[in-house]
């Protein structure tokens, strides 16, 4: 039964090619027909954007102006490069490279310094710009016209066949991604987030009205199977030059967004432990080997060899490999001018275009003619083929049959294809330019359709047929590899051989034992028109093959870690004398061969020894059909190898044709071509890497044995050069897909619908067991999903499978509970020892507990014990504890139940026990659930690292176990960060409040801002007061008081102070109030009391007003700002930069350099001073020196005792100031020295000043660097919303600080600051204004403040937030400074939760097939019709399918091959090979004992 193809079919030339592109398809069965849905591939996308953003323009000329600045320099070409893949991505930035290249004339020769110009400005094109990267959706280009449909079914009565056409025409542009102006919020919620160009993706009928869907209507033997289905289709409404065009523009496409590549056969498709996985989506750009190949230079080229595998791919497809000035094609449209002549297209620009193996293989598959097939033809088949059939199969072998396939792989994205030339052999005919090799297509035919056809039965399937297990089937799948990797031989008996043994050995075998020998090899070799009626069958017909195959032991090419190299210039190099005396066992070794010796080197000697034979044939020494026997009739010599090469060369002057072979003229000689081109094929892949070599070899001898698609192939690879001859460019351009053994599932069971408005009709139930998870996270879903998926994988009761988990709350506490215990150091046989222990104490039965000694005694817990001088043993411990964990091994084993302590099964404690041991397997299944899940969880999320750890935890012991993590809830929120900031203007403390004499205190000079800060946030000095007594000589007691301002210090110093208790101790500050005591006196009433002594008292006075502060007062108040300043890190342009505002460091901090300076001159100074003779300038050098923190240098009071200890102390005091200021000095000088001011940047400058500044003052000493605000009008606008983002509350900033001041030590020094400040009403406290306020960004119209409670209409999206305490108000004109007290970020937890459902879904398995076919035509009057590229599809998924068969599977050809043979004879009087010693040393032995 069969329809025929409606007025919808189209007629092509058979000129050119079809291109078919692979797609997916999708099927349904309804009640009398199919559903078909068809979906492009990778290879048909195109998201490319060509035109170019103003921002790409300007990167890419950055890039050829830096290019030409490089000059010869790699280093800086290759930094050019990875800056603008960087910034755009490889893929792109090639595009945008190519596009913006400049004319190349006037690019400098030598190099160019960055700060120099250019000689000559680059001449850049104008190419084309978008406003954006994104303006359309992805299309899928290179898709027919319309799809045709083929539905095939093979029954009993015959072959049934339906084909219909795509009712619609395909959509152009077909969109297959979301546009640009697309908005999901504008959809209602049950609707997909697709917009309507791509809503045919996900609705059957808009996708049947773009062409990409169909109902196919079925007779009734289709409706519930279909064995093949095939979709087809060809764009007839191009030219074969338009069709170039798009496939070209597709190439280029891909090249600039998702990659291309071209893969070496055998390339890894995945990361494995010992290679990178080849197939990725996008290039490293850092990688060396694809530096060179993807950089853009000027005067590129493609690869110019024709065989190279890059202009073979583009010559199949008919595509250029190079652009010109009149076909620059996209590259050329976008730049606006011609592209520079001969620059590569997208494919020839990729890693490895240039390889060229082609003129490898073929030298590889010469030298292995004469031994594989060349020696089956000639005698193993002898009479059956003519030396001219043999001569054009040796052809076709050696130039077209290719076990990797003729044409490359091609990487699109992250997809790899093959490109496969093909074509229906069952219409095939000789065209011009090709030989007639109708026999030998015929001959291919028979054994595709009875030999190997019938065998693909056997070949292993998912899901597995003929009942093979589906772990078996899997593992020969995965088993199986495109080449070979194991050899094996066989002896093989001549029937002349068996015939010469019957008569000798007067075997019992019957007279027509011969013709039975051979019945059933006739018979074949006649099916397959080998043989006719009454011919003698050829050698290979009647040989008797042995049962059993040995395994050969040796390497392929050679042993691991050496080379060929030496072996093969050695046979290279061989005569016909050295290759007969070469030896063949392993021991000793041919020249060159270590480990054995390779299978390859006995191919090749017998290959040379082939070519010896014939061409001693073309000498006048005939060669015979291979003799079995040597000299075994009487009188009679057998012609053999080595006799006919001692033959003398007829008119050779006696000399014998072998030492002809060897001497000069023979080997110019045409008649010895064949071994000289062997010779020469030999020396030149010797050189080969061994992986090359070994991947060629077995290749080639895979095509001896069972790759018969390989030699179908071939002639599709020459009818394709045929083809490229006459029209080298152009194609058709079509597509393809087809799925197998369709079948049609249980019907559904179905419901109205509960929610009609949504879901009108009839809702399908779900299969049994099916149902959904409701997770409280995505991610915790998707792990919920693949434990079900593996569940219902495994199948099987409940009880058998593994991946049955129980995940309730009660059991993952128990496990959180134990791994707690085990990440605590504890044994998990312990931890659950004791439970069970207490579970039989607790439990109501009573009296379990008098069964623990048996239990113990049962699973008693071991440890291991480690010593220095012994290996490891366990031991038992000598806690009187039972192992849960082996006592619930014992138990899933079975317990003695009446023995050792256990009571009966009737007894009555026997069910109360078998409960306690239940809870322990549960406790037991808990763990082990939880860490599967674990496992699976962080697997599924992309963390392999933390999966692998959960399951070393479960496996092995050895790691600690991990916290369980899918258990968590997994709060999303808004993330906040938190920056607390003191700020002030860098400017100078007001001397009014704080009177201060810069000669005696040079801190107020060399830390401006700090000192402003201590000055606003202490009280003034004014309202400080000291309360004293004087002890008089008749022991009454004056009293007097002092304010600070008496001591004309500035806050810095008094915060730079040593801390110390609220109490008198004659540290510095109260030897500073001594001298103020005493300086207030008049001269002779000071001189009167030097002897007397003055106690000091920090407290109150009860008569003092609150405005007048204590010292005890006031150090209180000096140690918390002294905590904030010293201990809090200076402010940087990162803490007060958010977007929005710009922020940076004052390009060159004048205030710093002077500082620094000012700190050495008055060290010097005071240096010069303290070497003085007047003593009132020696004392105020000191009280210097005591201020840039020299310690214990205070002198003694003015008029103070002139006693030998008091001027011994002021000497030392001078001393100890000169010594320690000197070398502050030397190390100040010390920087300079190595420090060029010239050639340094900002930041190197303020790092400089900064350390000169600290050697001489102190490291101590907090320097606060100048910021400047860029934005000064946003901080200003940012800072004036703070009431409003407070709620119009000014002290809710304050609650805030207070909070976190309880947790949080940083803020808690502010805060704390602030409450003296607030306490003892400083200058903080009572300037105008609020001291503080909060910024927050992003401003958003109408927010509040994060560190408030969020009200349910703020949005949710992260923010930064400052708090700001200023002491005064700043100008934000001019530089601030100013200290970051604390930052931190917290996570406020979002309002609602996307929480996630994993529910059971069969989601379709097909994929696109992945190979891209370049169908030709069968013959040379064909035209491309629907029925020729429908049987040329249907061969092709034929052909793919007989590629699974291999030896095991092939019956009764799989007697003959593989076609390699090799003669043996026991007394080496002929050429002989010897496999036994090779065999793998297991079967060794064995042979050995069975050899004659």
């Amino acid at each position: 039964m069969s329809t025929s193809i409606d007025n919808t079919s189209w007629t092509l030339a058979a000129d050119w090619p079809v291109v078919a592109l692979p797609v997916r398809l999708e099927t349904r069965f309804t009640a009398t027909g199919l559903r078909i849905r068809v979906f492009p591939d990778t290879v048909h996308i195109d998201s490319h954007e060509p035109r170019l953003t103003d921002a790409e323009v300007e990167a890419g000329k950055r890039y050829w102006e830096a290019t030409w600045r490089a000059a010869g320099n790699t280093g800086r070409w290759r930094a050019a490069w990875e800056q603008l893949t960087t910034m755009l991505g490889t893929a792109r930035a090639t595009w945008v490279a190519r596009v913006t290249e400049p004319n190349p004339a006037g690019k400098p020769t030598e190099e160019i310094p960055e700060s120099a110009p250019l000689p000559v400005a680059p001449d850049f094109p104008e190419p084309l710009r978008t406003p954006s990267v994104w303006t359309r959706p992805p299309y899928a280009r290179g898709l027919p016209t319309r799809w045709h449909v083929v539905a095939i079914r093979n029954t009993g009565a015959g072959t049934v066949r339906v084909h219909e056409v795509f009712g619609q025409p395909i959509r152009r542009p077909l969109a297959v991604g979301p546009a640009p102006d697309f908005d999901p919020a504008t959809l209602p919620d049950e609707d997909a987030p697709v917009g309507p160009a791509m809503r045919w993706l996900v609705d059957y009928n808009e996708a049947v009205a773009a062409g990409m869907a169909h109902t196919l209507e079925l007779p009734a033997e289709l409706r519930d199977r279909i064995d093949r289905l095939l979709v087809f289709g060809v764009d007839d409404t191009l030219t074969p030059q338009e069709t170039a065009d798009v496939l070209n523009r597709l190439m280029e496409a891909h090249g600039a967004t998702d990659g291309l590549g071209l893969l070496p056969p055998g390339a890894p498709t995945n990361n494995t432990t010992s290679a990178r996985g080849a197939v990725r989506s996008a290039h490293d750009p850092r990688a060396p080997e694809n530096i060179q190949a993807l950089q853009v230079a000027h005067g590129e080229q493609a690869p110019g060899a024709a065989t190279a595998v890059v202009n073979q791919a583009l010559r199949a497809l008919g595509l250029p490999a190079s652009m010109t000035a009149g076909q620059s094609g996209p590259v050329g449209e976008v730049r606006g001018r011609p592209v520079p002549e001969g620059a590569p297209t997208a494919l020839p620009r990729q890693p490895g275009a240039a390889r060229d193996p082609e003129a490898d293989i073929e030298r590889v598959h010469s030298a292995l003619w004469p031994t594989t097939w060349g020696y089956f033809l000639r005698h193993m088949m002898s009479g059956r083929f003519g030396t001219a059939v043999a001569d054009r199969m040796r052809e076709q072998f050696v130039r077209l049959v290719r076990a990797d396939g003729p044409l490359p792989t091609l990487r699109i994205g992250a997809q790899p294809y093959g490109l496969l030339p093909v074509l229906a052999m069952n219409g095939w005919g000789p065209v011009s330019g090709e030989s007639d090799d109708t026999g030998g297509v015929a001959l291919l035919r028979r054994l595709r359709d009875q030999v190997w056809g019938p065998s693909v039965d056997d070949v292993s399937t998912i899901p597995p047929t003929g009942g093979q297990a589906p772990a078996e089937a899997l593992l020969d799948i995965f088993g199986s590899d495109a080449h070979i990797r194991e050899f094996r031989a066989r002896s093989v008996l001549g029937n002349e051989y068996v015939a010469w043994l019957w008569r000798f050995a007067r075997l019992r075998l019957g007279d027509t034992w011969q013709v039975q020998l051979s019945a059933r090899s006739r018979s074949f070799l006649q099916s397959l028109g080998l043989l006719g009626a009454g011919e003698r069958v050829p050698v290979a017909a009647g040989t008797v093959f042995a049962a059993d195959a040995f395994r050969l032991g040796t390497p392929l090419v050679a042993a691991p870690g050496t080379s060929p190299a030496s072996y093969l210039s050695a046979l290279a190099t061989a005569t016909a004398t050295s290759l007969r005396g070469l030896p063949e066992q392993p021991d000793p070794s041919p020249a060159g061969v270590t480990g054995g010796v390779p299978v390859l080197y006995r191919l090749l000697r017998t290959a040379l020894l082939a070519e010896y034979s014939r061409a001693a044939e073309r000498l006048g020494a005939p060669e015979p059909v291979e003799p079995e026997l040597i000299d075994i009739a009487p009188d009679t010599l057998t012609s053999t190898l080595w006799r006919r090469l001692d033959t003398p060369l007829p008119g050779g002057n006696g000399q014998t044709i072998g030492a002809y072979l060897d001497s000069t003229a023979g080997v110019t000689d045409a008649r010895a071509e064949g071994l000289r081109a062997l010779r020469e094929a030999i020396s030149r892949f010797a050189a080969l890497p061994v992986a090359e070599l070994e991947r060629y070899v077995s290749g080639a001898l895979g095509l001896t044995a069972h790759r018969l698609d390989a030699w179908f192939t071939s002639y599709a690879t020459r009818r394709l050069w045929t083809m490229r001859s006459a029209r080298p460019a152009g194609a058709w351009v079509g597509g393809f897909g087809w799925l197998l053994n369709l079948e049609r599932g249980p019907t559904p069971a179905t419901i109205d619908s509960p929610w009609p408005e949504l879901e009108p009709g009839k809702l399908r139930l779900s299969s049994t067991g099916a149902g959904f998870v409701h997770a409280p996270s995505v991610p915790q879903a998707l792990t919920a999903a693949v434990l079900r998926s593996g569940w219902r994988s495994y199948g099987g009761p409940v009880s058998d499978n593994p991946l049955a988990v129980d995940l309730s709350s009660r059991r993952v506490k128990i496990a959180e509970f134990l791994l707690d215990g085990v990440r605590q150091g504890q044994q998990l046989g312990a931890l659950l020892g004791y439970r069970f222990e207490r579970a039989l104490h607790e439990h109501p039965y009573g009296t379990l507990g008098a069964y623990l000694p048996a239990f113990r005694a049962l699973a008693p817990l071991r440890a291991t014990l480690v010593t220095a001088h012994a290996a490891p043993r366990g031991t038992e411990t000598t806690t009187a504890t039972t192992d849960g964990l082996v006592l619930h091994d014992k138990a899933k084993a079975g317990l003695a139940w009446g023995r050792d302590g256990l009571p009966e099964t009737t007894h009555p404690a026997y069910g109360p026990l078998r409960e306690v041991l239940t809870e322990l397997a549960d406790a037991v299944d808990a763990v082990s659930d939880a860490l599967l899940a674990e496992s699976v969880h962080h697997l599924v999320n992309g963390n392999p690292a933390r999966a692998g750890a959960s399951l070393e935890a479960a496996s092995r012991g050895t790691a600690v176990p991990p916290e369980l993590e899918f258990a968590r809830g997994g709060r999303t929120g808004s993330a906040v960060t938190h920056r607390v900031v003191v700020l002030a203007n860098v400017t100078r403390a007001s001397r009014a409040q704080w009177p201060a004499e810069s000669d005696r205190s040079p801190r107020m000079l060399l830390s401006t801002v700090a000192d402003v800060l201590a000055s606003a946030l202490l009280p003034e000095p004014s309202r400080v007061f000291c309360r004293a007594h004087w002890h008089l000589p008749d022991g009454g007691l004056e009293p007097v008081s002092i304010s600070l301002d008496f001591l004309s210090l500035p806050a810095i110093d008094y915060v730079m102070m040593a801390p110390r208790e609220p109490v008198p101790n004659g540290a510095e500050l109260d030897q500073l109030l001594d001298r103020a005591f005493r300086a207030r006196l008049p001269a002779d009433e000071a001189a009167r009391r030097a002897g007397w002594r003055l106690a000091l008292d920090f407290g109150r006075d009860a008569g003092w007003s609150f405005e007048r502060l204590s010292v005890a007062e006031f150090l209180g108040a000096l140690d918390a700002v002294r905590a904030l300043l010293t201990g809090t890190r200076a402010l940087t342009p990162t803490d007060l930069s958010a977007p929005g505002s710009t922020v940076g460091y004052v390009g060159v901090d004048q205030e710093l350099v002077n500082a620094a300076d000012g700190a050495a001159i008055i060290a010097r100074n005071t240096v010069t001073e303290l070497r003085g003779s007047n003593p009132a300038d020696v004392d105020r050098a000191l009280l210097r020196a005591s201020n840039l923190g020299v310690m214990g240098v205070i002198p003694p009071p003015a008029g103070a005792s002139t006693d030998p200890a008091t001027v011994a102390r002021r000497t030392e005091a001078v001393e100890r100031a000169i010594g320690e200021l000197t070398q502050r000095l030397a190390t100040a000088e010390a920087l300079v020295a190595g420090f060029n001011r010239t050639k340094a940047s900002p930041d190197e400058l303020r790092e400089h000043d900064l350390a000169r500044l600290r050697a001489v003052a102190g490291t101590d000493l907090p320097f606060l660097p100048a910021l400047m605000p860029v934005d000064a009008a946003g901080w200003e606008s940012a800072l004036a919303a703070s009431p409003a983002l407070q709620g119009g509350d000014p002290g809710a900033v304050g609650r805030w600080m207070a909070q976190y001041a309880r947790v949080r030590p940083a803020v808690e020094r502010l805060q704390q600051t602030l409450t003296f400040a607030q306490a003892l009403r400083t200058g903080l406290a009572t300037s105008p204004g609020e001291p503080l306020q909060v910024a927050q960004y992003p401003a958003v119209a109408g927010d509040r403040w994060w560190g408030l409670p969020r009200p349910a209409s703020a949005p949710a999206t992260s923010r930064t937030g400052w708090v700001v305490c200023m002491p005064q108000k700043i100008d934000w004109s001019r530089a601030v400074a100013g200290l970051a007290v604390d930052e931190w970020t917290e996570v406020v937890p979002s309002l609602s939760e996307t929480t996630g459902v994993a529910f059971e879904y069969d989601a379709p398995g097909a994929v696109a097939p992945q190979s891209i076919l370049v169908a030709v035509p069968s013959r040379p009057d064909a035209a491309w019709t629907a029925e020729t590229l429908e049987q040329t599809l249907n061969e092709t998924l034929d052909l793919a399918r007989i590629r699974a068969v291999d030896l095991d599977t092939l019956g009764d050809a799989g007697q003959f091959l593989p076609a390699i043979y090799f003669p043996y004879n026991v007394a080496r009087h002929a050429a002989s090979t010897d496999l036994v010693p090779d065999a793998a040393p297991t079967t060794a032995r064995a042979l050995d004992a069975e050899r004659p």
